[in-house]
């Protein structure tokens, strides 16, 4: 198993992230496309206040 590398979520993948929930998409495939795990997506939903 490839352990995948940690990176900063910016600011552009918060906007998107947003987006892509308002299209109505899962937790898991949000944050598959924006490359960071589903608890870091979900946490940044909940602080934008949407989650």
């Amino acid at each position: 198993m490839v352990k995948k590398t940690k990176r900063k979520v910016t600011d552009a993948d918060k906007k998107k992230m947003i987006d892509l929930f308002k299209q109505g998409l899962t937790m898991t495939k949000i944050a598959d496309q924006i490359g960071c795990s589903r608890p870091t997506a979900i946490n940044h939903l909940k602080k934008a206040s949407l989650k």
